[in-house]
């Protein structure tokens, strides 16, 4: 079993990784930097995330995750926060802003959501007796559904016919993300059989310290896309209601 989410999970952060690098060069090339610019930049935001993989790696194998009852540690929190910080930050480099600004920026960002079904992970160790359902169920259901959805959503963006469906998926991706979080913290806190012991390790420790706060940070940008009425974004821009555009006159 060990084997088998090893390589579930390695092939999940390869296809986020695939998806980072060749999702900016396009988004680069569709506001008109040149190619190279476009493949520079993927290499380098692809470079950065998969050198904090490796680093939150290490971290894991050092114990700095390992969760205790009796002694609760941030460092889930800590880095759910910081990179999520970091994704936005960068976000707001001039190269990048421009890049998302481009047309079908919010398909390509709900496209990027697929790789979540690494997800169902959870559900395989739960099998195995290794995370507790009550953590796992949600977890592992939620991301296969965000994941496989984000295929038929990004979809029917491109093809002009999402109506309000993208703006739905991106905050219910966000809520999932934000309960199999809390559940996690408390199942951990509350020291539930069987225990949360197997996240704190490799690898699926590198599934909340890397690839939950990026997914989460690519949701926030293409909500902000989708708020603005984007190209691409198979809707009009939603006023301070949330409800659609207004009709008034002032």
């Amino acid at each position: 079993m060990d084997v088998v989410v090893w390589v579930v999970v390695g092939a999940g952060f390869a296809a986020m990784a695939l998806v980072l690098a060749t999702g900016s060069s396009r988004m680069a090339v569709a506001v008109g930097l040149p190619r190279s610019t476009g493949v520079a930049m993927g290499a380098a935001l692809t470079a950065v995330w998969l050198a904090w993989v490796v680093v939150s790696g290490l971290l894991a194998a050092a114990g700095a995750y390992r969760q205790d009852p009796s002694a609760p540690r941030p460092w889930f929190a800590v880095t759910f926060v910081g990179v999520l910080a970091a994704v936005l930050l960068v976000a707001r480099v001039p190269v990048v802003a421009r890049a998302l600004a481009g047309p079908h920026v919010p398909a390509m960002l709900v496209a990027a959501q697929a790789p979540r079904v690494v997800g169902g992970v959870f559900l395989l160790v739960m099998a195995a007796g290794g995370l507790p359902p009550v953590f796992a169920l949600p977890a592992g259901i939620g991301d296969v559904a965000v994941g496989v959805a984000a295929v038929f959503v990004a979809r029917r963006m491109r093809a002009g016919t999402a109506g309000r469906g993208p703006v739905w998926f991106t905050v219910l991706g966000m809520l999932d993300l934000v309960i199999a979080l809390t559940v996690g913290t408390a199942a951990g806190l509350l020291g539930v059989q069987p225990t949360m012991a197997a996240i704190g390790v490799p690898p699926l420790a590198l599934i909340p310290t890397a690839a939950v706060p990026l997914a989460f940070g690519l949701h926030v940008l293409a909500l902000q896309r989708l708020r603005a009425g984007a190209p691409g974004s198979g809707g009009q821009p939603l006023n301070a209601s949330g409800a659609g555009p207004s009709t008034g006159t002032s």
